[in-house]
């Protein structure tokens, strides 16, 4: 790999990981539409964990308090201001905890839906649809979706899908309103963005509307959600470049690895303060017109 290619493909990550407009997808077509070889699996695991480690910088407290086991109900009254759902959630529990100190009850049971679980439960959860699907489609499937037509057709599609969440879906509930069975259905949906050109995060923002979350806490869930399945993905990756006779290009892989960082650190700042204005209307029409000119170009 030139270093043009190294510069331009760890910036397309860094800028499109956490964007609702699909990176797998322009990782495919980027070296296709410029005629430069395959960028080979070590480079795609370097810019894919310089992705982590910015949404790791990002929402460092997020994770500093989800390590000392806190809920969705903590994140949310640490990030945006709970809503009305919340701190009614927030109000019960404290009832609750208040009835047990003077009655001298026994503790919540683990499996009662009162009790808020650990945030990291909720995200591994929403991980295993996608971590089985995946491994399916490998044995099935293999790289026969990474067609320019399939991609184009799963970016004009799952944009216009966004679009129908962002206008119909939509609510105010935040992280804390999200529970095992939001999670599972987050993490199912999750799952189709194993077809080039869905987007992990847009699928996960949409689902996530449409089950009345607001913009704020569908973009801060997909990030939460992106470092366990990166983590996964990546994982699997690297036992292959591992297993692989070739010589890793440490130049390469360290220098995408650190450009994708920064690229990724920066675009989610944007990303963020963005939504307060536009909200997702401008990338759906970055979609439409993606995957339009795919056509044009492939057909």
């Amino acid at each position: 790999m030139d270093w043009s290619q190294i510069i331009v493909l760890a910036v397309v990550q860094g800028l499109s990981e956490f964007l609702p407009i699909s990176s797998s997808a322009h990782l495919i077509l980027v070296p296709k539409i410029a005629g430069w070889p395959d960028q080979g699996l070590a480079f795609d695991v370097a810019v894919h964990v310089g992705s982590l480690i910015a949404v790791l910088i990002f929402c460092r407290r997020d994770f500093l308090l989800l390590l000392r086991g806190g809920s969705m109900l903590d994140l949310s009254s640490q990030g945006d201001r709970p809503s009305k759902t919340c701190k009614g959630r927030i109000a019960g529990l404290e009832r609750q905890a208040t009835a047990k100190r003077v009655e001298g009850l026994a503790p919540v049971r683990q499996g009662d839906d009162r009790e808020p679980r650990p945030a990291w439960q909720l995200l591994i959860l929403a991980c295993i649809p996608v971590g089985i699907a995946g491994l399916g489609v490998e044995i099935l499937i293999g790289d026969r979706l990474r067609d320019p037509i399939v991609i184009a057709l799963a970016t004009i599609g799952f944009g216009l899908l966004l679009l129908m969440a962002e206008r119909h879906g939509r609510g105010d509930r935040d992280l804390g309103s999200i529970d095992l069975r939001m999670a599972l259905a987050i993490g199912c949906a999750q799952t189709l963005a194993l077809i080039p050109g869905t987007s992990r995060a847009g699928i996960v923002i949409t689902a996530a509307l449409f089950l009345g979350l607001g913009p704020k806490a569908a973009a801060r869930f997909s990030l939460l959600l992106s470092v366990p399945t990166i983590l996964m993905a990546g994982g699997h990756k690297a036992i292959e470049v591992a297993t692989d006779p070739e010589a890793i290009p440490w130049i390469d892989i360290i220098a995408g690895a650190g450009i994708a960082g920064i690229g990724a650190l920066i675009c989610i700042h944007l990303f963020m303060r963005l939504l307060d204005r536009s909200g997702f209307t401008a990338f759906v029409l970055y979609r439409l017109a993606l995957g339009g000119l795919l056509l044009w170009i492939f057909l």
